[in-house]
């Protein structure tokens, strides 16, 4: 499910995911009247919350191939092709870490300055070699084979009627293209969140296990943060100080009892006990 957008600039960089957007034969499906059908078993990746709105997918190509009933082989091909993808746009994500910082506080308050949008597109420029990939589907298609129209047919559904959704939403203001680009949008967003979102999961693991190995106590474990939270904030938007490290580095010393100041510098500097 899609959370609440993390980037604001994803629509105001529309412009950039226009080979991401609807199709010409979606846009007419949209300008179309609704059609009574009958009721299918078709399988479907739309879902509704409890006040019927449409839950919206940060991937729902995924979503749709691992509703199709693949042999194990093609479906381990599938699941490895679109660990690649992710790995690419973690990568691009951990690179530009600091840039989306910058945007995430740039658009806080609206609307924006020119200098703030500059740099929201040149950021979506970076992901450049994930977006040239094309979809899932797009590389999945010759494993899919024969499977690969049903799961367009479900991305194709679901895009319907969550641009439908969202077009209510606006209350008839926005153009059938500006609901496409902020769909696809939407979605990167979604994904630029969980990587962020996992990134900081992995830096609280290694926080937590920092305190259980050095034996901190509540009182030291929260004086450490409140004296390196700084530092990493000025890094992750790269304005790294070493002069300001190394003052944190000297503060945490003295927070320090001489026991864990001995386990820190046998764990830095003595070579590992043989097994």
């Amino acid at each position: 499910m899609i959370a609440p957008p993390l980037l604001g600039v994803m629509a105001a960089a529309a412009v950039i995911a226009v080979g991401l957007s609807l199709t010409r034969q979606g846009a007419d499906h949209l300008l179309a009247g609704p059609t009574i059908v009958e009721a299918s078993r078709a399988p479907s990746i739309i879902s509704r919350d409890n006040s019927g709105r449409i839950e919206e997918l940060a991937e729902p190509e995924l979503v749709a191939v691992r509703l199709l009933p693949l042999n194990d082989e093609s479906r381990a091909v599938v699941e490895s092709l679109h660990a690649q993808r992710r790995e690419i746009f973690s990568r691009i994500s951990r690179e530009q870490l600091g840039e989306l910082l910058k945007v995430q506080a740039g658009f806080a308050t609206p609307p924006p300055s020119a200098g703030t949008v500059f740099r929201a597109l040149r950021l979506l420029g970076a992901y450049k070699p994930y977006l040239d990939r094309g979809t899932l589907l797009d590389e999945a298609g010759p494993i899919l084979a024969g499977q690969a129209p049903e799961a367009r047919r479900m991305v194709g559904e679901y895009t319907l009627a969550v641009s439908r959704q969202r077009m209510a939403d606006s209350g008839g203001v926005k153009t059938v293209q500006e609901v496409g680009f902020e769909l696809r949008l939407a979605q990167l967003g979604a994904i630029i969140q969980e990587e962020l979102q996992s990134e900081g999961e992995m830096g609280e693991e290694a926080a937590t296990a920092f305190v259980a190995e050095f034996d901190l106590s509540p009182p030291q474990e929260k004086r450490l943060r409140e004296i390196f939270g700084p530092v990493v904030e000025a890094r992750l938007l790269g304005n790294r100080s070493v002069i300001a490290e190394l003052r944190a580095l000297g503060d945490a010393w003295d927070e320090l009892t001489p026991l864990q100041r001995g386990r820190i510098v046998a764990r830095s500097f003595l070579p590992p006990s043989s097994p």
